[in-house]
C-alpha cells in the first residue's frame, strides 16, 4: 500500500510573516523554509547529531512535497522603529530611528492554523525514525515570533485525503507566478556553513564579514488545484500571403504536425512517437503531448476569421523545454501543404502580436473560436452535452472547480466563425458532436486554451472575450 510522509505545522498565532525573496508575503510558507526550520530546531541542542543529519539529508534527497494549507483571508501591517547604522555621525539613537514595515498574513482566528508538507515515501527508501524526533524541535516557521510546533507522522491515501486545506501541487517554474524554494542535495551542508559563516561575522570589534547566504536550493511553482498551471508554447507566423479557412484549422494543424514530426526525426528526439506525433495504443490514454493550434484572426471587429498564425502548445504544467525546441527547429523551415506543395517559409511570431494576445489571456471568460468536439456521444441533449465538457475539462487538466459558469451554443460566439458542422474533422473525430463552449472562470487564468477530442488538431480552441 502508498505511504505517505506528513509533515504538519501548527502555528500558535492567526498571524503569519514569512517572506518570498521579493518581499512578498509567502503562502504556504516554502519547503525550503521547513527544511530551514529543522535545522535551527536541531540546533538548539547543540548542532544536529549525526542521526539528525542523516533524518535532513533524506529530507533533502526527496522530490518537492505537495502541500495542503488554509487560505488566509486578509492581510495587515505594523511599523517598528529601529536605529539606523549612522552612529558614526549621530550617536543619540532617538535621531536616527527609522520605521520599518513588517507585513503578514491573517487567518481565521477560529480555526486551527494548520500547513500539511506531503511526501510519497519510496518503497525501498524509508525515513530515518531520527526524522520523528527531529520534528518535535521545530518552534518557528516564518519569522522567530511566527512560533510553531511540528508533527511528522506516515500515513495511507485515505488518511491523507481527509486532510485539511487546499492542496498545492509542486510544477515546474513558470513565468508569472511565485517561485517557491525547496531543498535539493547540498542544501544541509550550505545551511551549516551559512550559520558558520554568520557565527564569523564579527572577527574583531572593528571589522564585519558579510554572512553567506542560502544558494544551495531548486525553486519551484505551487499553484493550487483549482488554478492552471502555466502552459508554454511554440508561436509562429504562417508564410507570407497564406492564409486558411478557419474550418480548415485540423488541416493547417495536420501540416505543422508533419514539419514538425520530421524534425524530431531529425534530431532523434526520445519521445517524439508519443510526445511530438501523437501516437498513443489506448485510446484512453492521455500522455503528454503536442497540441497544434492554428489561430484564427480575431480581436477586430472586421477581422476576418483567417488563420495566419499558429502555436505549438505543451501540456499545462510542462516546464517549456520542449516548446523552446519547437521554436528552434521549425523557425525558417519550409511548410507543405497536404499535397506536398511547398507554401513557404514559418517565422517565429512576436509575443507581442495583438491577435496572439487574445489566446493567451489573462481572462476570466473564455469562448470558442472552433468547436469543442465532445469526448463521447450527446444523445442530442444539452444536460448531457454540458457533462461531457466537463469530462474535456478534466482530459486537458483543467480543474472543474477552477469554473464559475459553462454554457455552450450550436451558434459562433464570434462572427467570423462558423456551425460546428462546416468544421473539417479527421476521420476518427467525424462522428462525434461538436458545439461552442463558454467558460467563466473563478480567477483570471492564461492560455492557451483548448478542450475536447479535437483539441490536439486546432478544435476546441478559446480565446478571451
Amino acid at each position: 500500500m502508498d505511504e505517505y510522509l506528513v509533515l504538519t505545522v501548527r502555528f500558535f498565532d492567526a498571524r503569519v510573516h514569512a517572506r518570498s525573496s521579493s518581499g512578498e508575503p509567502e503562502w504556504p510558507p516554502a519547503p525550503f523554509r521547513l527544511f530551514q526550520a529543522l535545522l535551527a530546531g536541531a540546533g538548539q541542542a547543540g548542532g544536529p547529531t549525526s542521526e539528525e543529519r542523516e533524518a535532513l539529508g533524506w529530507l533533502e534527497r526527496q522530490p518537492p512535497p505537495s502541500i495542503r494549507a488554509p487560505s488566509f483571508v486578509g492581510r495587515g501591517a505594523w511599523i517598528t522603529f529601529v536605529p539606523t547604522n549612522q552612529s558614526d555621525i549621530t550617536w543619540d539613537r532617538q535621531h536616527r530611528l527609522t520605521g520599518k514595515e513588517a507585513r503578514y498574513l491573517l487567518f481565521d482566528p477560529r480555526q486551527d492554523l494548520q500547513v500539511h508538507y506531503i511526501w510519497p515515501i519510496p518503497y525501498n527508501d524509508r525515513p530515518p525514525q531520527s526524522l520523528f524526533h527531529l520534528s518535535k524541535r521545530l518552534v518557528a516557521l516564518g519569522w522567530g515570533v511566527d512560533q510553531a510546533s511540528c508533527q511528522c507522522r506516515i500515513l495511507g491515501p485515505e488518511a491523507v485525503s481527509q486532510l485539511e486545506g487546499a492542496l498545492w501541487r509542486p510544477l515546474p517554474p513558470a513565468p508569472f507566478t511565485a517561485l517557491y524554494r525547496v531543498p535539493q542535495p547540498g542544501s544541509l551542508e550550505d545551511l551549516i556553513k551559512c550559520y558558520e559563516s554568520w557565527r564569523q561575522r564579527l572577527p574583531s570589534p572593528r571589522q564585519y564579514r558579510p554572512p553567506k547566504q542560502a544558494t544551495v536550493f531548486a525553486t519551484m511553482t505551487y499553484l493550487p488545484e483549482t488554478h492552471l498551471p502555466f502552459r508554454f508554447f511554440a508561436a509562429f507566423r504562417l508564410p507570407e500571403g497564406v492564409a486558411f479557412r478557419q474550418e480548415q484549422a485540423a488541416k493547417v494543424a495536420a501540416m505543422i504536425r508533419g514539419l514538425t514530426i520530421k524534425k524530431a526525426q531529425d534530431a532523434n528526439l526520445p519521445n517524439r512517437e508519443t510526445y511530438v506525433a501523437g501516437h498513443v495504443e489506448d485510446p484512453e490514454a492521455t500522455p503528454p503531448r503536442f497540441s497544434y493550434l492554428p489561430l484564427p484572426s480575431i480581436g477586430h471587429p472586421h477581422a476576418d476569421g483567417l488563420v495566419r498564425r499558429a502555436l505549438i502548445a505543451e501540456p499545462f504544467g510542462g516546464d517549456g523545454s520542449m516548446a523552446r525546441w519547437a521554436q528552434d527547429a521549425l523557425h525558417n523551415s519550409p511548410l507543405q501543404d497536404e499535397h506536398g506543395n511547398r507554401l513557404g517559409w514559418l517565422r517565429a511570431l512576436e509575443t507581442s502580436d495583438g491577435v496572439l494576445a487574445r489566446y493567451l489571456g489573462p481572462a476570466t471568460h473564455w469562448v470558442t473560436v472552433t468547436p469543442v468536439i465532445l469526448p463521447g456521444f450527446d444523445d442530442r441533449k444539452g444536460s448531457k452535452a454540458l457533462k461531457l465538457v466537463q469530462e474535456a475539462l478534466v482530459h486537458a487538466a483543467v480543474p472543474p472547480e477552477a469554473v464559475a459558469d459553462l454554457s455552450l451554443q450550436k451558434a459562433p460566439w464570434f462572427s467570423s466563425a462558423a456551425h460546428p458542422s462546416l468544421y473539417f474533422r479527421p476521420n476518427y473525430l467525424k462522428s462525434f458532436p461538436a458545439w461552442h463552449v463558454r467558460l467563466i472562470f473563478r480567477r483570471p487564468v492564461r492560455g492557451p486554451l483548448a478542450l475536447g477530442a479535437g483539441r490536439h488538431v486546432g478544435l476546441g480552441l478559446f480565446a478571451t472575450v
